[in-house]
């Protein structure tokens, strides 16, 4: 979560100066690019909190 706050900050700021510098074409894409690096990120941690889940279960089901 701390690293998706992160790059949301830096998205704001990067998008901020862009247009500041009337480059709100360039502004809109960086903007996107932050937001699909924090979806990924999200659903990486997903996939791994359901893996781990998955693996422990495995593990108590063959008496381990």
């Amino acid at each position: 979560i701390i690293l998706q706050q992160a790059f949301y900050n830096w998205a704001i700021a990067i998008s901020d100066r862009a247009k500041a510098r009337g480059r709100t074409k360039e502004a809109e894409e960086l903007w996107k690019e932050v937001v699909l690096v924090i979806v990924c990120n999200l659903a990486k941690v997903c996939i791994i909190a359901k893996l781990s889940a998955i693996h422990n279960y495995l593990k108590i089901t063959a008496g381990m």
